[in-house]
């Protein structure tokens, strides 16, 4: 008996996270996690020149783009995530997902079933992405080392989503999560071992049925059958020099090769 209440401890004791929007006050703690990231994880996430650091996350919490974990007094977790304007849309698509443009360079097309599994197609059924549908910026995000293999990540995208929720509007034909991934990150392809791309499907899916009720509703389409569509593009991911003077990110040539991202829910 006594060796069950030595394991039972540490669980006990621990804390429950709490998620939220950030505030002006946690911009502070938001910097500092900045600061002190890895350089194997300055590989994977988008970090600003230092001179720009601060008035960026201000920036974000303003816009309300920005979420948080904390577990008491500790910041923990950061995600950002919001839905975007056809002008944000056109630019993120065009510069940085590169799905529109002259850039554009598919790699990868194909759906993921509800169970999670992947088929993939001919690069040459790829659509045009209309800026008429709703694009949701799935963006940097980074989870204190000492706090992972929890679910926090998950938690928090899916708390963000449900506070999105309200602004997506209802007369969508589709909608579309975009994101980048590191060819670190990316697995050997899309649905493989080691993508992020199954966790994301985890947070994006089961939001996207979620609206379907709604969607249904105010259109009268049809539901579709529960798959969600996904798009690889040949990018990068903004790179900066640390100590640079300007915002401006690294040429290609210098920048950390990947992909940009799309998961497409379609509501008929």
């Amino acid at each position: 008996m006594k060796y069950l209440f030595i394991f039972l401890l540490p669980l006990t004791l621990a804390a429950t996270p709490t998620f939220k929007k950030a505030t002006l006050e946690d911009a502070d703690e938001l910097l500092n996690m900045v600061n002190r990231i890895s350089n194997d994880d300055h590989k994977k996430i988008v970090i600003l020149p230092e001179l720009f650091r601060q008035q960026a996350f201000e920036s974000n919490i303003q816009d309300r783009k920005l979420f948080v974990a904390r577990e008491q007094d500790k910041l923990i977790a950061y995600k950002k995530l919001y839905l975007m304007s056809k002008d944000e849309a056109q630019k993120v698509c065009t510069d940085e997902i590169r799905c529109m443009g002259d850039k554009s360079q598919p790699t990868h097309v194909g759906i993921f079933k509800a169970d999670g599994s992947y088929c993939k197609f001919s690069i040459k059924e790829i659509p045009n992405h209309s800026l008429e549908d709703a694009f949701i910026y799935n963006g940097g995000d980074y989870t204190d080392p000492d706090y992972r293999r929890r679910g926090i990540n998950k938690r928090l995208t899916d708390f963000a989503l449900d506070s999105i929720k309200d602004e997506i509007p209802l007369d969508i034909v589709q909608l579309n999560m975009v994101y980048g991934l590191v060819n670190e990150n990316a697995g050997r392809e899309t649905g493989a071992d080691g993508d992020r791309t199954n966790s994301i499907l985890k947070s994006f899916l089961p939001f996207a049925k979620s609206r379907t009720k709604i969607v249904y509703h105010y259109n009268d389409y049809i539901p579709n059958d529960d798959f969600v569509s996904s798009y690889r593009y040949r990018a990068f991911m903004p790179t900066f020099d640390p100590n640079s003077p300007t915002c401006e990110p690294l040429p290609d040539e210098k920048a950390v090769e990947g992909y940009g991202c799309i998961l497409t829910y379609k509501y008929h």
